[in-house]
């Protein structure tokens, strides 16, 4: 049974309890406008499935509607059997200790859903006099059902948000694939044999474009491989996809290109060639990558780039913090000592951050 067949299985589910419900004897004009609301959003829903390309996000959010309206004109002893789901789905889905404890309450004091359903459980209960009326009428009756009504509504809406961000990880993994596709074409075609025998210096302009694609490409593939919890309240679904698929490759590409300067500054890290039983070149990096060709360094290079566009949001900001710390250090070490004022003693120099006489 594909999944299509499984959403028409659950809207005619709903169309024959909101058949049963207009059938009910001593309906109320409150109740025949809701059952025409649960009418026209199964309506919608049945064209929402028919999209079968684009099937838009609103689906689920009208079959969930249409099961909290239900609750407010189904049949006592099917709204008895309903609020029993209903509790118990409450009871394994919302985890928010705020929200559990405002409609669950507590063993000692008893929050209001478990009061309604426990009302409308007594309805189950077979009575030892037939003709005596039913306990659970007027107020008591549609104040349990708004209750039901207001709990399955907070149960579905956290459903519809889970959904909203599901659709949205998958909207975007599926394009990052492609994306991903296209990026690694830009660098077949980028690719070039000279880069691998002769220095990066000759050909910087060439490795430069690439070593960014690489970057770019990290970035993807972390698109692919994380779940973000987007915030879905404010429906500005557009701005994810733009950042995720446009800001983000450009802040990876940056990050590696970032890198390689780095590299090739020697400040903090540098891959150093040693050519057979040649001692490697002194190099005063703090991280030293040795490897046995220019081949070697070339991809070593590419796999930094792919790794620094990787993370390259969480990255980044620290890799600066570190290369301007190093640069502050050097500058001090290379600064003359500040002259002496007439007011020192013989001996005394003052250090130029804070000014002060030390020995």
């Amino acid at each position: 049974m594909s999944a299509t067949q499984v959403l028409w299985g659950k809207l005619e589910g709903d169309a024959a309890q909101v058949a049963m419900s207009a059938h009910r004897p001593g309906l109320t004009e409150q109740e025949r406008f809701i059952l025409d609301q649960c009418c026209q959003k199964l309506t919608l829903a049945k064209e929402c499935i028919d999209r079968t390309f684009k099937r838009p996000f609103s689906f689920w959010e009208l079959v969930h509607e249409v099961d909290a309206l239900l609750l407010l004109v189904l049949p006592v002893e099917m709204l008895a059997t309903q609020s029993l789901a209903v509790q118990q789905r409450f009871e394994q889905k919302v985890t928010n200790p705020v929200l559990r404890e405002l409609w669950l309450g507590t063993e000692q004091a008893p929050g209001p859903l478990r009061e309604a359903v426990q009302l409308l459980r007594s309805q189950l209960k077979p009575t030892e006099d037939p003709g005596s009326p039913q306990g659970l009428t007027g107020e008591r009756l549609a104040r349990c059902r708004y209750i039901l009504h207001g709990a399955l509504s907070v149960m579905d809406a956290q459903r519809d948000k889970r959904f909203w961000q599901l659709s949205l990880n998958v909207s975007i993994q599926i394009l990052s694939a492609i994306l991903l596709l296209v990026l690694f074409g830009l660098a077949l075609l980028a690719f070039d044999q000279t880069l691998l025998s002769d220095n990066l210096t000759k050909h910087q302009p060439d490795a430069l474009v690439l070593f960014a694609l690489c970057g770019m490409g990290g970035a993807v593939l972390s698109n692919m491989l994380s779940k973000e919890r987007f915030v879905v309240s404010t429906g500005a679904t557009v701005r994810y996809f733009f950042y995720y698929l446009f800001v983000k490759p450009l802040i990876g590409g940056f990050a590696a290109l970032f890198l390689i300067l780095l590299e090739q500054s020697g400040l903090l890290l540098s891959v150093v060639v040693t050519h057979g039983t040649t001692a490697p070149n002194p190099s005063q990096a703090l991280v030293q990558i040795v490897v046995s060709s220019e081949a070697a360094a070339f991809f070593a290079r590419a796999v930094l780039s792919v790794a620094v566009g990787f993370s390259a949001d969480r990255m980044l900001s620290s890799m600066m913090d570190s290369v301007l710390g190093r640069l502050f250090r050097e500058s001090e070490r290379g600064a003359p000592p500040p002259a002496a004022t007439p007011g020192d003693p013989p001996g005394f120099r003052r250090t130029p951050n804070s000014g002060r006489a030390a020995p």
